[in-house]
C-alpha cells in the first residue's frame, strides 16, 4: 500500500513540473515562437551544450572559431579525444584507453602505465601458465625419446661393427653418450 501512494506521489510530481506536451524546455536560454534563444557561449535545440570557444568572438550565423584546445565543431561543442580515447553518447566527455588519461586522454603517467600493463599481464597469467607446462612436458618427453633413441641406435652400431658377439649394458652407453 505505502509503495502504491509513493509511486502516485513520484508520478503527480513529475508531471507537475514537468512541461506542457509540444512545448520544449529550454536549458540555458529563453523559448521563443517554439524556438529557444540559447543564452551567449549555449548551443542545441534546448541550448544544452556548451560552446567552447577561443575567443569570445562570434561569426554572424552564431557559431565561433578557434575553438579551445581539445574541442571541434562549428558551434566547439564536440569534445577531440585523439587518437586514445572515443567521446560518451553526447560527445562531452572522453572514453580513455588505458592507460590515458585526463580529459582529453592526453596524460600518460607512469604509474597508469604500470598499472595498464601490470593488468594486462594478470589477466593473461592463467593462460601463460596453461601453455608453459604443456609445453615444457612436451620438451621433457622429446628430450627423453631422443636420448633413448641415440643410445639404441649407438648399442646397435657397436653390436653390429665393433664388437660382435658381446652384450653392451645400455645404462654404461647412456652414461659414456652423456659425457
Amino acid at each position: 500500500m505505502n509503495l502504491l501512494i509513493f509511486i502516485l506521489v513520484v508520478l503527480s510530481l513529475s508531471t507537475a513540473f514537468a512541461a506542457p506536451p509540444g512545448i520544449k524546455r529550454c536549458v540555458n536560454g529563453q523559448l521563443s515562437n517554439g524556438i529557444c534563444i540559447c543564452d551567449y557561449g549555449f548551443t542545441g535545440t534546448m541550448c544544452h551544450r556548451e560552446m567552447h570557444c577561443d575567443t569570445r568572438e562570434r561569426l554572424p550565423n552564431g557559431s565561433c572559431s578557434p575553438c579551445q584546445k581539445g574541442w571541434a565543431g562549428t558551434d566547439c561543442d564536440r569534445i577531440d579525444c585523439g587518437q586514445h580515447g572515443k567521446p560518451n553518447g553526447d560527445s562531452t566527455r572522453c572514453n580513455c584507453e588505458p592507460p590515458y588519461s585526463g580529459a582529453f586522454c592526453t596524460n600518460l603517467e607512469s604509474g597508469d602505465v604500470i598499472y595498464s600493463y601490470n593488468s594486462f599481464f594478470t589477466s593473461i597469467g592463467p593462460l601463460g601458465v596453461l601453455l608453459v607446462i604443456p609445453l615444457a612436458i612436451m620438451v621433457y618427453v622429446c628430450n627423453r625419446t631422443s636420448a633413448r633413441l641415440r643410445t639404441a641406435k649407438v648399442e646397435k652400431h657397436l653390436e653390429t661393427h665393433i664388437v660382435q658377439g658381446t652384450d653392451i649394458d645400455p645404462k654404461v652407453l647412456h652414461k659414456l653418450l652423456k659425457k
